[in-house]
């Protein structure tokens, strides 16, 4: 009897601070409907923070909490790349070079092949295919010698994979390298075949050690992920266990098992030899200066920054978002020196644009951080002074939009703001966010919504109807 009063008494304490907290919302202006979809999603308001403001008008149309400092997950890319577009400019790109030390004759090196990389973001499977292709076209044909990797362009202590959350074979949890190759994903393939679950992997890399332990069972499609048990085991290894529903068709998962010598060292010996090549040697990390001598041979870029951009705001790519927020620190030198000169030049840059920083916490760029902090009016500003910027399309067009692609697509469907919203979305445990731009007939609002709060999940359906109520109220 004495727990079942305990529960009620709970219930009735979470339920009156809701009630406290709707009605404190409603009091500062709040739609009633985003007020209710948020005590639904059983979020107080005090963990919430809005502002909507029409690109035009002088004032916003709602703020609501607006200078409380929140977790904005991955609605901070918003920042770094508004500060890498404005600072480094929409045709910055990246580089790799490639230099032969030795003789080479006849398609004959007999000496070693440095590659010093740039930090290229976008360094994926078909740029390297091509690169390798247009050093055999210049007469590198049979390396007898090592290939060398410079990585000097960014000097990172070595950082564990696994400190944000544990998962470090988890693409998103990817760390910048010099050599970011193919984002060191590998995409499994999985289907059911005789009862059983055949497994294909591409690229197929022999170093990587994987264990399986999958069983043909019950389940839903939809939630195939959820019965799927992802392993890190030591030296290059990877268990994958637990059940995959039947009748599913086929199934792909990436994640990121090798460090990025090992996933490099392997997809660079098969690749060569596909196209033709011969390579007897190995492997490894070096400088170009311990070579003297050597020739450079080629230098290979990234698609520009506007490019690259998309591929961070669309698709949340933490990693990328981390190595533009690293080249706005510089190159050359240790992580732990550029970190910082990157915070200082974004915040500085924010300044001369007359938005406060006042409790601005940018961290490594991407979101994926417990420390990173921004409020609502800050991002708000941001996005405003973007649409009114030179670089404003380039930003705009890279944020996922509404019901049609990217971390959006799947929302906002059948509702007016259908095709006609720029949002990027920030989702970590007990953070939900939305930062964007919505398109009325009366011009632009810019509207962002952030909510910290264990209930944060849930929370989707009311930050829609924010983004619903900013173009509403924009049309009347």
């Amino acid at each position: 009897m004495l727990s079942v009063i305990r529960r009620f008494s709970t219930r009735s304490l979470v339920l009156g601070v809701l009630a406290l907290s709707v009605n404190a919302a409603q009091a500062v202006g709040v739609p009633a409907e985003i007020v209710t979809a948020f005590a639904q999603a059983k979020v107080p308001m005090s963990d919430v923070a809005l502002y909507v403001k029409p690109v035009n008008n002088r004032k916003p149309s709602l703020m609501y909490r607006a200078d409380a400092a929140m977790g904005p997950a991955s609605t901070m890319k918003v920042v770094t790349t508004y500060a890498g577009l404005s600072l480094l400019g929409p045709a910055y790109t990246w580089g790799t070079e490639a230099y032969v030390n030795g003789s080479l004759q006849q398609g004959i090196l007999q000496g070693n092949l440095i590659l010093r990389g740039g930090g290229d973001p976008r360094w994926t499977i078909e740029r390297i295919w091509l690169m390798l292709r247009d050093l055999q076209a210049r007469g590198v044909k049979d390396i007898r010698g090592d290939i060398v990797l410079d990585r000097r362009y960014w000097a990172e202590t070595p950082t564990d994979p696994n400190a944000f959350d544990g998962a470090g074979y988890r693409p998103y949890n990817v760390l910048p390298d010099a050599f970011l190759a193919n984002f060191q994903a590998i995409r499994f393939r999985l289907r059911e075949d005789a009862g059983k679950v055949a497994i294909t992997m591409d690229p197929a890399l022999s170093n990587l050690k994987l264990d399986t332990d999958l069983m043909i069972g019950a389940g839903d499609c939809a939630n195939w992920r959820d019965q799927l048990s992802v392993e890190s085991v030591p030296t290059s290894g990877l268990k994958l266990s637990g059940l995959f529903p039947a009748g599913c068709g086929e199934q792909e998962l990436y994640l990121s098992p090798l460090p990025p010598t090992a996933y490099l060292s392997e997809l660079l010996r098969g690749m060569w030899r596909d196209l033709g090549g011969q390579w007897t040697g190995q492997l490894r990390d070096g400088q170009l200066t311990a070579f003297p001598g050597s020739t450079l041979l080629a230098r290979y870029d990234s698609p520009p920054l506007s490019d690259i951009v998309r591929d961070i705001n669309k698709f949340s790519n933490n990693t990328q978002a981390r190595m533009v927020f690293l080249a706005l620190g510089g190159e050359f030198q240790p992580v732990e020196q550029l970190l910082p000169q990157a915070r200082a030049r974004i915040l500085d840059f924010l300044a001369l644009q007359h938005i406060p920083t006042d409790n601005l916490i940018l961290d490594n760029g991407s979101g994926l951080s417990r420390q990173a902090r921004i409020s609502a009016r800050q991002l708000g500003m941001i996005l405003e002074q973007a649409v009114n910027s030179p670089i404003g399309p380039e930003l705009i067009a890279s944020l996922p939009i509404a019901g049609i692609d990217g971390t959006m697509k799947s929302r906002l469907h059948d509702t007016p703001v259908l095709g006609q919203a720029h949002v990027k979305t920030g989702t970590l445990s007990n953070v939900k966010a939305v930062a964007g731009v919505v398109h009325t007939r009366n011009g632009a609002v810019v509207v962002v919504g952030l909510v910290n709060h264990p209930h944060a999940m849930a929370t989707g359906e009311a930050l829609d109807k924010l983004i619903q109520w900013a173009a509403l109220s924009a049309a009347r």
